[in-house]
């Protein structure tokens, strides 16, 4: 019975001597004072740069027209070698009547920016074709507006020789001294980009979300910079990193 108990006795304090020295091995130090501001390295910006550069689209001829435009002779069995007449004229038949109709405001000027980027000539010919389409689509406007028009005076008259009266128009009962205040849908606004990670997050948020998401790896693409006294974003918090041990003595 003693011969267990000093075992029991031994096997604790053996355990009790590890543990104090896990303890002070993996002691945590939390400071009050902020951490240094972290920004990307140049080499990861850049990086960063490149990576994105392919998803936006330049359009230089928005602005000029004659962008990258020269004069030159074209072999004559080509799209660009046909007269202006015959190539002006395969440019309008590439929207047939149902897709002229499916294709709306924006729709419709992607279609002619996708056929602007063929080659510089198509471009000068689609200020022509354009404007051949906008005016299609407003007489398809008014004649789609006539025929509803003349749909809903025809009903009146059916309602009216099956007996019924013309129906009275719609009124709205307004109280005498009341103001209605109507909602206006408010515009959402983008989050500003931040300098420090090129993201967009809340300018209120006093972390960069890298930071959060793999610290690690943020410590490797980042250097530390001074940040500005009296700005959220460029401000910095302790973020509490510990490490869980677990002694074979607890279960």
């Amino acid at each position: 019975m003693m011969g267990t108990c000093t075992q029991r006795n031994k096997r604790n304090r053996e355990l009790r001597r590890r543990r104090q020295q896990l303890v002070r091995s993996s002691k945590l130090k939390i400071s009050t004072c902020p951490d240094i501001v972290r920004t990307l390295r140049r080499g990861a910006r850049e990086e960063l740069h490149k990576n994105s550069a392919p998803y936006k689209w330049i359009l230089p001829w928005t602005r000029d027209i004659f962008y990258r435009y020269e004069p030159r002779i074209y072999p004559a069995a080509s799209l660009l070698g046909l007269p202006m007449e015959l190539q002006q004229k395969i440019l309008l038949n590439t929207s047939t009547p149902n897709l002229f109709e499916e294709l709306r405001g924006k729709s419709l000027r992607r279609w002619v920016g996708i056929l602007s980027s063929v080659a510089p000539l198509i471009r000068l010919n689609m200020v022509y074709v354009k404007g051949v389409w906008d005016k299609q689509m407003a007489e398809l406007d008014t004649a789609k507006a006539s025929q509803k028009t003349a749909q809903l005076s025809k009903n009146s008259e059916c309602l009216k020789s099956l007996g019924f009266g013309t129906p009275a128009p719609y009124t709205t009962k307004a109280v005498v001294g009341s103001e209605v205040k109507i909602k206006r849908k408010q515009k959402r606004v983008r989050d500003q980009k931040c300098w420090y990670c090129e993201q967009r997050h809340h300018s209120a948020d006093p972390l960069c979300p890298p930071a959060r998401e793999n610290p690690d790896l943020w410590k490797k693409l980042s250097k530390p910079r001074r940040a500005k006294r009296g700005t959220p974003q460029t401000s910095s918090v302790n973020v509490f990193q510990g490490k869980k041990v677990k002694f074979e003595d607890q279960d």
